[in-house]
């Protein structure tokens, strides 16, 4: 199964020249990764790139204990090799680039994947957590997914029951619906790049965002991907989004089926993708249900408007199979804890949840499983973030909840004002009280302030990570909130005294929580209409999800 690669210009069959970039142009890759981290800033909350992306003086090596003899695996551009956290002691993959003596596609392979990943932070998604760039090379520093690929499952257990095939699927298709809703097409959708976070083998990320690459409405071109995978249009040289629906679906048929759909030399492989001829064993077809046939049949089209979207293949019958079975079996996710995390997130201060943020992406695999399933519960469409609708909806069949505590909430969590909640987000407000705060964890966020490497958190170092979304006048103001010696700047001992301090509300209950928050807000609202229209009524709108907001964000933060 292990297929050629292919990344050709036009149709399949004509190569890109090759064109050598050394010397003086060696900045050009350079340039190319500066424009890739400020684009990246339109996709993710400020510190949650500039906290992950370091340049010299930072050094990988500040940070990790690099092992290169410990290879975890090849790519394009060379092994890819162990590291550990110097801080958490948790052992990471890092995949390196050369900046030097690359080729143009190397060069596009480089800049597509890292732009691709830094704007990446979905459970089912593999994770990045941190780029360090010097002289000579990028490094990409990513979660070590322990379970190994999902070819490697299915080599050792041949064909799957369809109650696993279904489970498998609904994985696959959530990431790529995540995806697809950012506007990425992937273009290398197989087996290997799919792995397992660990030897449960319950739970899939995709990997590998080489071929990668954000979408216009434009159809593209360049033929990229893995042959025995590839959808008819990827060979004629004109697709969309949907070329990855067609490797979902080979993926789905060598999960049901046990085995390729299109075997054979390359020239016969490319027939039969062309022509939807795909291989039938009649005794093990005969075995399928009528809605896995259908499903196989929806994807396995050669016409790519006739194919399923990644949205309507979470909806057709045989996944919505997999999906009622698991709601009948599990409870929810949604407990007392998360929804008190959420509550404590919306009251914490705009420094202390740039601190969370910041410790979010320090977290290990299993703290983050902890509270995963909770967030995929309230992403109910499965597009991979949270909106104000689902949040009101889902929170209210929890919990006794206003309209205005909604907002509060998702206002507060909506790190880059962009009308949704990421997954990064959600586990920022788990750090406030469902997950445990270690030292280790804290220590970590605080070296990502600490941008110029003093020992201290300074009010340069915040205008760094937070940038634009902060005035120096605001900096020096949280800087005083930790500042426990007056001395202008944060230490270490001053950072974890102060983010563990608010542990003292831990054990206020979910009510207490929002009647607290609600009295807040009423006395601002009467304090606030009584200046304007003295001796009348303040009234609170009622929350519409499909209306905008009825108060500007500011106002919604009064319990800071």
């Amino acid at each position: 199964m292990h297929d050629e690669q292919l990344c050709q210009v036009g149709t399949v069959g004509h190569p890109e020249p090759v064109v050598h970039t050394m010397g003086n142009k060696q900045t050009t890759a350079k340039q190319d990764l500066k424009a890739v981290r400020e684009r990246s800033l339109s996709k993710q909350a400020l510190g949650q790139v500039t906290g992950r992306f370091h340049v010299l003086p930072h050094r990988i090596e500040d940070d990790y204990v690099l092992e290169p003899s410990q290879e975890l695996g090849s790519g394009y551009n060379g092994s890819v090799f162990l590291a550990k956290s110097k801080d958490t002691h948790e052992t990471f993959a890092v995949k390196p680039f050369r900046l030097y003596r690359i080729t143009q596609a190397q060069k596009r392979e480089l800049k597509n994947e890292v732009e691709v990943f830094l704007a990446m932070d979905h459970p089912h998604v593999g994770r990045l957590r941190d780029v360090y760039e010097d002289e000579s090379e990028l490094r990409l520093v990513m979660e070590r997914l322990e379970g190994g690929e999902l070819f490697d499952r299915v080599t050792a257990i041949g064909r799957f029951t369809e109650k696993d095939a279904q489970d498998t699927i609904y994985q696959i298709l959530v990431a790529i619906n995540y995806i697809h809703c950012m506007g990425i097409v992937h273009r290398d959708i197989k087996l290997e790049n799919f792995l397992y976070d660990s030897k449960s083998y319950a739970h899939l990320k995709l990997i590998d965002f080489g071929f990668s690459r954000f979408t216009s409405n434009k159809r593209m071109q360049l033929g990229c991907g893995t042959l025995a995978y590839m959808a008819p249009e990827v060979l004629g040289g004109s697709y969309d989004l949907k070329c990855d629906m067609w490797s979902v679906g080979v993926i789905a048929f060598i999960l049901l089926m046990g085995y390729m759909p299109f075997t054979g030399s390359d020239d016969e492989i490319r027939a039969a993708i062309t022509s939807g001829q795909y291989r039938i064993d009649k005794p093990r077809w005969e075995k399928l249900s009528e809605n896995s046939k259908g499903f196989l049949q929806s994807l396995l089209v050669t016409d790519s408007d006739q194919r399923l979207s990644a949205e309507q293949a979470l909806q057709h019958p045989w996944v919505e199979e997999r999906n009622s079975v698991v709601v009948t079996e599990e409870s929810s996710h949604l407990d007392e804890a998360i929804v008190s995390s959420l509550v404590d997130f919306a009251r914490a201060s705009h420094f202390r949840r740039a601190c969370m943020s910041m410790m979010a992406w320090t977290l290990s695999n299993d703290e983050r499983a902890e509270v995963r399933n909770a967030f995929m519960e309230l992403d109910t469409d499965k597009s991979g973030t949270i909106t104000m609708y689902e949040l009101k909806r889902v929170l209210a069949e929890r919990v006794s909840i206003t309209d205005s505590q909604v907002l509060q909430i998702f206002n507060a969590l909506d790190s880059n004002n962009k009308e949704e909640v990421n997954y990064s987000d959600f586990l920022a407000a788990m750090m406030a009280s469902r997950i445990a705060m270690h030292d280790d964890v804290v220590v970590a966020a605080f070296k990502r302030f600490d941008v110029d490497k003093s020992g201290y958190i300074t009010v340069g170092d915040l205008l760094q990570v937070m940038g634009s979304t902060m005035s120096k006048a605001d900096a020096k103001q949280l800087v005083k909130e930790a500042d426990i010696s007056a001395d202008g700047r944060i230490s270490l001992d001053e950072f974890i005294s102060y983010v563990q301090s608010s542990e003292e509300h831990a054990q206020m209950t979910v009510l207490e929580k929002l009647l607290e928050g609600e009295m807040a807000l009423e006395k601002a609202d009467a304090t606030t209409q009584s200046s304007r229209n003295p001796g009348q009524q303040t009234s609170m709108t009622s929350l519409d999800p499909t209306q905008p907001a009825p108060a500007p964000k500011s106002r919604m933060c009064v319990l800071l």
